[in-house]
């Protein structure tokens, strides 16, 4: 389908007629930018096409239909609008207007006019307003389809939104989040017939800079303004399910608001991981297991202000959320280690089985002020949880010995509680005065303790060589609790204290201090069951009773210089270079009732951080972005590092050995960002959009291990300090998205078998056909055809040194990925999109020993989707996911998930129900396959994923916008 439609873009401008001309102002003959311009059909007013005049009032409307009767309307906020008819044949396909004078609006009436007209884009000011009564779409439909068929408004594959090349990043409702904030909770609800309109703008946010930097950190903000007698109502989903394979379902779900509250109810139960009737979910989470769960909850946000006011507002936000979940899971597991010239491959086959009971209670307090803001949150967890497992280890040397095997069951069942409160306080001058204000404090503190019981048994059998069993049945019961706490200080007015009138070649300075503290109590009681009288006695060298505290401080004094340039109404440009000088402080002390545990320490550093910022905003061209980055921070090694709990009976295959000399681990970073999108303003037909980051990571005194292998494989493991790792990555994003306008999409009935073409309004006919057994008689005129191509990708290496059986190696470790995507969207008609992505790792490890043998894996993913909504109201989707897996034993492992489903809503305007009938898995082959490789070893594990089965939904969509509703 993408390439027949592709093929009619070499006709698409043929055989068209344009329009160009120069606004201006009649009180002085001045050019008047952000006017919008717009050419309809004469017959019902629709309109065809629109733009925005530059700044010298310039514009040009290409490809409108020849010899149909047309007008244009030009108009501008504060003056009067400009209509005239137009008709365009072979003959005169060209029309220019020299001058279009606008009369400024004074509000005096000259004369009766009637307004046949609503403009689908204006500028107000330094906001755009979208005007959805200007784009012909039935009013039941929601904002989502009005954006999609907005000129310079793009929705990419990740339902990222950008408008002229930049990014939204917030989405309010009448200047106000709507419910939990999401895009989709506004976008998909609201219908047309709600919305006054939608306007997207930059919000300053005057706590983060000062007034000479408003630009620095604006965020694109896109706020849908309802309509005075809609700000009130309701929408929900009430939705049950059913099916082969035991499947069933049912989800009630209801959202009301009003202009200062949002309130929002949800109950849902059923027995796969997957959001009741969508398909996504399921490609989205490749490794699901048969499981059952259930949750309810409610939420509300509450305004205590009447206006909306980005500067003065107070608002309320509670959630209450409870959720149970039992999972069952099938996994298999292939290791393989290369030690010299031997190979060990480990061979694992296993089970799992988990409840989990869960409460969670938050609450959240905003207020802000002109000056001031204050945030606080606060939030408490209660789980309950039981999970029992088995898994039956096999390992082979040289793929043909066989050296071991092992078997591992566990039990355990715990209860836990989680206690966190967090806020930020800032007070921030706007204005430049000599005591200007410019502070800010971020807290945070938590709470949890745990009680866990547990019972586990493991038989482990070696083969070759030394012949043993090792086997231990044991208890554990174990209390855990931790308190953690933090504290950040910023002044940045210490030049205006100092130095008072004196300006400091506008170098500002500033004070800040952030002091963390982490401390964790563990209480276990362990007890083996001996052999003999099948009695559990304590074991004293696990049971024991340890503290642990750590406080890590950082005190910095900052510099900062910004350059900055503006030109209103065409460019801004920042420089901003900083510097932090900061000194860390660690400190950890240990109490425990195995004596040797009983340590502690003190450590300094000189951790500074450094970087560089561009940034360049051209007003209807380019956006970039660039920064330079160097942070330093230092890590103390841990007790379990220094003073490890040695378990014989447990680590007897797998030893671990401390060491008390080890020293703190320092790193050094460096990150390197771009970012560039065009901003070509409402006549550009495409939007693009790349990011590049790089970064560099420099271990000193890392710590790693020295391990020893026996002939079992088991290995000794010691902890040493080394020179420390290197690591490097790099990663590039892009984006393209073209836009095509005046396409109608045609199916007509013909002699019992479907004919179907697709032609452009102003072109040569139809390039392509289709048949097939389905009759149809539709046509739909669409405003854009979308066509987006996306690519993502990501590469990295870490290269150090490690021993292995005394004998010094260099590891290197490279991973990649990469991610091709392309899509095109007729809206309301069809969504086709192809991804493929291609990862893999390699790993070697060369230096005392030429046989390490390096390994690889390499993974292909390709995911096909079509959604065709022909005729209206009707929705076939398919989705076919294929993949394959090169790892531990060189074999591709593939496999092939195939899912459809095909939806009606009804009735026709109101669609306030919906019947689908889906089908999941109909190949039966999906499985989730995740390879790595590090070091020596690779592992590839493998889970059973969801069965085929088959699933009836019916929905109903109760929804009031405005009116009576309460």
């Amino acid at each position: 389908m993408i390439i027949l439609l592709l093929f009619q873009l070499a006709s698409f401008a043929q055989n068209k007629g344009s329009i160009k001309g120069t606004v201006l102002s009649s009180i002085d003959s001045s050019a008047l930018p952000s006017a919008t311009v717009t050419v309809f059909k004469k017959a019902d007013s629709s309109a065809i096409d629109y733009q925005i005049t530059t700044e010298q009032g310039f514009f040009e409307i290409k490809a409108l239909p020849l010899k149909t009767p047309l007008y244009i309307s030009v108009s501008h906020t504060g003056f009067v609008s400009f209509i005239k008819d137009l008709y365009l044949d072979s003959a005169t396909n060209t029309i220019t207007f020299n001058r279009i004078n606008l009369i400024s609006d004074t509000g005096q009436v000259l004369e009766e006019v009637t307004v046949k007209t609503v403009a689908p884009v204006t500028i107000n000011g330094d906001t755009l307003e979208i005007n959805p009564a200007g784009i012909r779409l039935d009013s039941t439909e929601v904002a989502e389809e009005v954006l999609l068929r907005t000129p310079g408004v793009a929705q990419w594959l990740d339902s990222s939104i950008t408008v002229n090349g930049k990014r939204v990043k917030k989405i309010y409702v009448d200047g106000r989040p709507f419910f939990d904030g999401s895009f989709n909770m506004a976008l998909k609800n609201l219908p047309k017939h709600a919305i006054e309109k939608i306007q997207v703008y930059q919000e300053r946010d005057l706590y983060k800079q000062k007034i000479e930097d408003i630009q620095k950190d604006t965020t694109v903000v896109m706020n849908i303004k309802l309509k005075p007698n809609k700000r009130k109502g309701y929408f929900g989903t009430v939705t049950a399910s059913t099916g082969t394979n035991k499947s069933y379902g049912g989800n009630t779900s209801m959202q009301l608001y009003n202009k200062k509250t949002n309130l929002g109810l949800n109950a849902n139960v059923n027995t796969i991981k997957k959001a009741l009737g969508e398909i996504e979910p399921v490609l989205q989470n490749k490794d699901l297991n048969i499981q059952n769960n259930w949750t309810s909850g409610i939420s509300l946000r509450k305004s205590f202000n009447e206006a909306s006011d980005f500067f003065n507002e107070k608002s309320f936000n509670g959630q209450y959320y409870i959720s149970g979940n039992r999972n069952s899971s099938i996994n298999n597991r292939t290791t393989v280690r290369t030690l010299g010239d031997t190979r060990f491959t480990d061979v694992s086959n296993g089970y799992g089985l988990s409840r989990l009971l869960s409460q969670s209670l938050r609450g959240e307090y905003n207020a802000r002020k002109k000056e001031q803001s204050f945030s606080t949150n606060v939030s408490y967890r209660r789980t309950n949880s039981s999970s029992a497992s088995e898994a039956n280890v096999t390992s082979y040397r040289n793929d043909s010995t066989l050296a071991s095997r092992s078997n591992n069951t566990s039990q355990t069942e715990s209860a836990g509680n989680d206690f966190s409160l967090n806020g930020n306080y800032s007070n921030t001058s706007v204005n430049e005065d000599p005591d200007a204000k410019n502070f800010s404090a971020t807290y945070s503190v938590s709470y949890g303790n745990t009680i866990s019981n547990s019972n586990t048994y493991s038989r482990f059998e070696a083969l070759a060589d030394s012949i043993y069993t090792n086997l231990y049945d044991r208890k554990y019961v174990t209390r855990n609790s931790n308190l953690n706490g933090s504290l950040g200080l910023n002044y940045g007015g210490l030049r205006q204290l100092l130095l008072k009138d004196h300006n400091f070649w506008n170098i500002n300075m500033g004070l800040n201090n952030h002091i963390q503290y982490s401390g964790a109590e563990i209480n276990a009681l362990v007890s083996d069951r001996d052999t003999l009288t099948h009695l559990y006695t304590r074991n004293p060298g696990l049971s024991n009773l340890s503290s642990t505290s750590n406080i890590n401080n950082r005190t910095g004094f900052q510099l900062e210089k910004t350059f900055s340039k503006t030109i209103t109404d065409r460019f801004q440009r920042t420089i901003r270079i900083s510097t932090n000088l900061q000194n860390q402080l660690l400190y950890q002390k240990n109490v425990s009732t195995l004596s040797y545990r009983n340590r502690t320490f003190v450590y300094n550093f000189f951790t500074p951080t450094s970087g560089i910022s561009y940034n360049y905003s051209k007003i209807q061209g380019p956006n970039i972005n660039m920064n330079l980055t160097h942070s330093s921070t230092a890590t103390a090694p841990t007790i379990d590092q220094l003073y490890p709990i040695q378990d014989s009976a447990a680590d007897r295959y797998h030893m671990t050995v401390g060491n008390p000399y080890l020293k703190s681990r320092l790193n050094n970073t460096y990150n390197f960002n771009f970012s560039y999108n065009n901003n070509g303003g409402f006549e550009t037909k495409y939007s693009y959009n790349t990011a590049f980051n790089m970064g560099y990571n420099k271990e000193r005194n890392g710590i790693s291990d020295s391990t020893i292998y026996d002939g079992n494989g088991g290995s000794t493991s010691y902890f040493i300090n080394t020179p420390g790792t290197k690591t490097f990555n790099a990663g590039l994003n892009a984006g393209l998205s073209l836009t095509f306008k005046k396409a109608t999409f045609q199916v007509n009935t013909n002699g019992g078998y479907t004919n179907g073409s697709i032609y452009y309004t102003a072109g040569s006919g139809s390039n392509s056909s289709f048949n097939s057994g389905i009759s149809m008689n539709v046509s739909y005129p669409v405003r854009k055809n979308i066509y987006q191509f996306n690519y993502s990708g990501n590469w990295g290496s870490s290269q150090g040194p490690q021993y292995i059986d005394g004998d010094l190696l260099t590891y290197r470790n490279d991973r990649r990925n990469h991610y091709f995507a392309v899509s095109f969207n007729a809206p309301g008609i069809i969504e086709v999109s192809v991804q493929q992505s291609i990862s893999g790792t390699n790993a070697e490890q060369f230096g005392g020993r030429s046989a390490y043998t390096p390994t690889k894996t390499q993974s292909f993913n390709t995911t096909a989707r079509a959604t065709l909504k022909v005729p209206k109201n009707f929705t076939l989707g398919n989705s076919f996911r294929y993949s394959k897996n090169i790892s531990v034993n060189r074999q591709p492992i593939q496999n092939i998930n195939w899912d459809a489903y095909a939806s009606y809503a009804f009735p026709k305007k109101k669609k306030m129900f919906e019947t689908r009938v889906s089908v999941f898995n109909i190949l039966g082959q999906n499985q989730a396959v995740n390879s790595y490789s590090n070091g020596s070893t690779t592992t590839t594990s493998v889970s059973q994923g969801l069965q085929r089965y088959f699933q009836l939904t019916l929905s109903y969509f109760p929804k009031q916008f405005g009116g009576r509703a309460r």
